[in-house]
């Protein structure tokens, strides 16, 4: 005798059987009446039909479920792989963030030796287009420092002095920071170079009109004509039989006239100075006077900082900077 086991089915399916016998004399055993048996026996086939179905349909879902149970497992190994990922990127990027937050290279002018070597360094960090840069920026910083001397005009510097004060100055800087070193120090050249253009005006002056006074006397008291023309005063003339000149070289140039075709003009004492003339000339008293750019004439001295665009002065002649 075999027993099938029955799978308990659904709930509201009907009554429940735990196994059934399938043979006749198992029912017998079982003390079921004959008929009963025999019904039995007559069901049999049908019953195992059925069954195998039921059984065959909880394979199937028992494989479904066997397969979703295998995504299901897979979903958090790919979680922890996305996690694993996530992480791994994070730490790549801390790295990263550490490197670029890294001080930068300083600049060691301890010694001659030293401050070459942390050029080159500091060199390697920068792009190609900056580091010609560089280089001009300490060459603005040691002009600077030369420009602060002081040393008479025309003597020599003290060149031991002037390098141990620059490596002072840059000792412990970053690139950046010399960068903004040297647009400190372009500043100081470039007023330094305004004051030698106002020394260059103030000693013009000086010289014209000196000349103007004796061209004043060798020509018994008469001016030259400067606004029409400079040939009194660059070339030999003559007067009552005698050679006169020349009283200068060649025309006297104005070095803050923004046109340097025009940094010889002279305009008439009455005409109102504009940017586009260099001297202010009276024919009649033989005074001169040179234009300037009056924020250039305050900041390098020539003029006091209370005077006026176009004030008295008897030096300067101040205009409006274009």
């Amino acid at each position: 005798m075999r027993a099938v086991s029955v799978p308990r089915p659904r709930r509201g399916a009907g009554r429940v059987l735990s196994y059934l016998p399938l043979g006749r004399g198992a029912v017998s055993r079982l003390g079921a009446a004959p008929s009963l048996c025999a019904k039995v026996s007559l069901l049999t086939p049908q019953i195992v039909t059925k069954h195998q179905c039921f059984v065959d349909r909880h394979n199937h879902r028992s494989n479904t479920m066997q397969h979703s149970t295998q995504l299901v497992l897979t979903r958090p190994r790919l979680c922890i792989l996305h996690t694993q990922a996530v992480f791994f990127i994070v730490l790549l990027s801390l790295i990263c963030v550490s490197c670029t937050d890294s001080e930068p290279p300083t600049l060691d002018a301890t010694s001659k030796d030293a401050m070459d070597q942390s050029i080159d360094a500091i060199k390697a960090t920068l792009p190609n287009d900056r580091r010609a840069e560089f280089e001009d920026a300490l060459t603005t910083i040691s002009q600077a420092e030369a420009a602060k001397s002081d040393a008479p005009f025309g003597l020599l510097i003290d060149l031991d002095g002037l390098d141990r004060r620059t490596r002072d100055r840059i000792n412990g800087l970053t690139a950046d920071e010399i960068f903004a070193e040297a647009k400190e120090a372009k500043k100081i050249l470039d007023l330094q170079s305004l004051k030698a253009k106002a020394s260059s005006v103030t000693s013009q002056l000086q010289t014209l009109r000196s000349q103007t006074e004796l061209y004043y006397y060798e020509y018994d008291d008469q001016y030259p004509d400067l606004v029409s023309s400079w040939e009194p005063y660059i070339e030999e003339t003559q007067h009552n039989g005698r050679t006169y000149g020349p009283y200068l070289h060649k025309p006297s140039q104005n070095p803050f006239t923004p046109d340097k075709a025009n940094n010889t003009r002279v305009i008439a004492w009455k005409d109102t100075p504009t940017s586009d003339a260099a001297w202010q000339y009276n024919r009649e008293t033989g005074e001169v006077r040179a234009i300037v750019p009056h924020d250039i004439a305050v900041l390098t001295g020539l003029v006091p900082e209370s005077h006026t665009v176009g004030g008295q002065h008897p030096d300067i002649m101040t205009v409006k900077t274009n």
